[in-house]
């Protein structure tokens, strides 16, 4: 499929094959497509997803080669966000962006995850910090800090940030993140073919202060 054909299934809900997609990544990022990028299947369902919950911007967290970004984007009408630590992964995103001309809907930064999150309507975790804890021949590289203490630090942080996010925040996860999700969150319930793996919470009650 060309990238016209490929904007054109997607846009109208059709399925697009994952070889198809991936051809238009280099072929070293293609080789680990299955293990690291988000299928487009799943992609474009969670883009559709988010958007008929009233979500208008996503942030992707460690958004890799951009696969979801782009993939969502062509499935609906949401603006996404990807933030990436490896500038070598945001230069192929772009450039992924550019080919199906969406740099004005979807963007991508490097950015070290820090505990802090772009402001934004849905957040996207295909749980991204669980390269730290594969062994090293899975790896994308070994270019960046890659450890259990990192692990447990951005696991600790993200719980954080999920506790600290307004009311009516949406987390779209594929394969979770790794740690727990604040009582203040309901699933919300999936459609009967919802991908495997893919869950939505939405923030639904204020955070309790207790004072001492």
């Amino acid at each position: 499929m060309t990238p016209r054909e490929i904007a054109e299934a997607l846009a109208e809900g059709r399925p697009v094959p994952e070889p198809d997609f991936d051809r238009y990544l280099p072929a070293r990022l293609r080789l680990i497509s299955a293990r690291h990028w988000t299928p487009v299947r799943v992609a474009a369902f969670g883009a559709r997803w988010l958007e008929a919950r009233g979500a208008r911007t996503v942030v992707d967290v460690g958004s890799g080669a951009g696969k979801f970004c782009v993939a969502g984007a062509l499935a609906s009408g949401c603006a996404f966000a990807g933030i990436e630590q490896r500038e070598s992964l945001v230069d192929v995103a772009q450039g992924l962006a550019r080919l199906y001309r969406l740099s004005e809907r979807v963007t991508f930064t490097r950015e070290v995850y820090d505990g802090a999150l772009p402001a934004a309507d849905a957040y996207y975790l295909f749980n991204p910090f669980g390269e730290n804890i594969l062994d090293a021949p899975e790896h994308i590289d070994h270019d960046v800090e890659l450890s259990d203490h990192r692990y447990l630090r951005d696991l600790a942080s993200m719980e954080r940030a999920m506790r600290e996010a307004p009311v009516g925040t949406h987390f779209l996860m594929f394969n979770g993140f790794g740690g727990a999700i604040p009582d203040t969150y309901d699933e919300v319930r999936p459609a009967a073919d919802t991908p495997d793996l893919l869950s939505l919470w939405q923030k639904v009650r204020p955070r309790t202060i207790t004072r001492p």
